[in-house]
C-alpha cells in the first residue's frame, strides 16, 4: 500500500473543465489491470461576489462570514399566499415593515408561483432571464425562476417574525413542482430583514434533473 501526492492545482478560469487521472501500478503480470482512469467534471467555486453599482454584495453559506443555513418551517403557522392561479399566478403581500431595495422604500412585495419575487409592477412570466438583463420583471429576486406551479402538495406561505426594528419576513415555497415535469419538486425560501435590508435565500430541496432555473437579483 502506498500514497501518491499530487501538486496543488486549481482551474485557471471559472469554466467547467475535464480532468483525467491515469495511475499505472507495477508488479502485476497483466499491466492492463494497473491502468486506472477516472473522468471528473470540476467547476471553480464562487462563494462571494460584488459589489454592483449600488454596492450590493452576495455571499454563500459555504464560506467564512457567510450566513448560517437554518430553515424556518412555517408550513403550519404561515399565511397561505392566495395566487391568481396555481400556474403562472401571482399575489401581492405586505412586508410588514419598510424595506429598502436599490434605494427605494418598499412596503409590499409581489410573489409568483414561478419561483421569484419582485417589487413594483406585476410581471408574470414562465421564462428564464440572464441576470442582469434589460428584459423581464423589474426589481426582482429569483429564488428558482422557472415554469413552476402550486398544485398537489406545493404551497407558498409567508410569516412575519420579531419586533421593530428587528423584524423579518419569511416567504417559503414548499414542494413546488415544475409544470408537466412529474413529481420532482423544490423547497426554498427568502427572508427579508428590517433595518439591515439583507436578503437571505435558503434551499432545502433542490434535487432535480431540470437545470434551466435562474437564481439571483436585479433592479
Amino acid at each position: 500500500e502506498s500514497t501518491v501526492t499530487f501538486p496543488n492545482w486549481s482551474p485557471s478560469s471559472p469554466d467547467t473543465v475535464d480532468v483525467k487521472v491515469n495511475t499505472f501500478l507495477s508488479g502485476d503480470a497483466n499491466p492492463a489491470n494497473d491502468d486506472v482512469a477516472q473522468q471528473t467534471w470540476l467547476a471553480r467555486a464562487y462563494y462571494t461576489g460584488g459589489p454592483d453599482g449600488d454596492n450590493y454584495f452576495w455571499i454563500d453559506s459555504d464560506t467564512t462570514g457567510g450566513p448560517t443555513y437554518s430553515w424556518i418551517d412555517i408550513t403550519t403557522s404561515g399565511t397561505t399566499v392566495s395566487f391568481t392561479s396555481t400556474d403562472d399566478g401571482y399575489a401581492t403581500i405586505p412586508i410588514g415593515f419598510n424595506f429598502s431595495y436599490y434605494n427605494a422604500t418598499q412596503t409590499n412585495i409581489n410573489v409568483y408561483t414561478n419561483g421569484y419575487l419582485n417589487f413594483g409592477s406585476i410581471y408574470s412570466t414562465l421564462s428564464n432571464y440572464t441576470i442582469p438583463t434589460a428584459g423581464g420583471p423589474e426589481n426582482y429576486i429569483a429564488l428558482a425562476m422557472d415554469d413552476l406551479h402550486t398544485v398537489a402538495a406545493g404551497r407558498v406561505k409567508y410569516q412575519l417574525f420579531g419586533t421593530s426594528p428587528n423584524r423579518y419576513l419569511v416567504i417559503s415555497y414548499d414542494n413546488i413542482r415544475w409544470y408537466n415535469m412529474g413529481d420532482d419538486s423544490l423547497s426554498l425560501q427568502a427572508i427579508l430583514y428590517e433595518t439591515s435590508n439583507d436578503i437571505v435565500v435558503q434551499y432545502k430541496k433542490t434535487f432535480t434533473n431540470h437545470g434551466s432555473r435562474d437564481n439571483g437579483m436585479q433592479a
